[in-house]
């Protein structure tokens, strides 16, 4: 997209009678030499390589935060289970076997 730009760009600007058509015209001479150029491949690449580092450290900033909701349910869980144990033990104890005398 941006190279496409840049090429109609510099076709507009070496039609034109201007100080920068022939710099236009040679641009376009070697526009694919430039664009497909070592540098230019090697900056794309550490484009990329920037952007799926940041993907993975985005990713394990999420893994990290499920794995410490995961330990805290299970927390809660056995809490719960401990709290309906206490809770029918409880209400075991509290049951008279005869009612009280008045």
């Amino acid at each position: 997209m941006a190279e496409e730009t840049l090429l109609e760009t510099l076709k507009i600007v070496e039609m034109e009678d201007c100080v920068y058509s022939a710099t236009a015209k040679r641009l376009i001479g070697h526009f694919n030499e430039m664009i497909n150029s070592f540098d230019a491949q090697k900056f794309w690449d550490s484009l990329n390589v920037r952007e799926e580092k940041s993907k993975t450290q985005t990713a394990q900033v999420i893994l990290q935060e499920k794995e410490e909701q995961n330990a805290c349910q299970v927390r809660i869980g056995a809490l719960d289970a401990n709290i309906q144990k206490l809770t029918r033990k409880r209400q075991g104890e509290e049951l008279p076997s005869t009612p009280p005398n008045k």
